[in-house]
């Protein structure tokens, strides 16, 4: 559960955001915000939530990591066509 907590923290605040709207979605009484931010009780989040969650991690950092894969690609292609030129 730690794991889970500390990838969710390292997302982009974007990414955060749908978090909560998944975590609002199944229990909204969960949640509880305050001026230091949106607090979440765990010990109220049933184990099919946790799996979601999981879920849209994985997918967030597969997403980045093709995004990464995909603008290194686009800046060798860039590079080789300024070297035609």
């Amino acid at each position: 559960m730690d794991y889970l907590k500390r990838q969710i923290e390292c997302l982009s605040r974007f990414h955060q955001i749908e978090v909560l709207r998944i975590l609002y979605k199944h229990n909204p009484d969960a949640l509880n915000s305050n001026k230091n931010g949106i607090h979440v009780n765990l010990s109220m989040l049933d184990p099919l939530i946790i799996d979601e969650l999981s879920c849209f991690v994985s997918y967030v950092s597969k997403q980045e990591e093709q995004l990464i894969v995909h603008e290194t690609e686009k800046e060798q292609y860039k590079n080789i066509l300024t070297k035609e030129k």
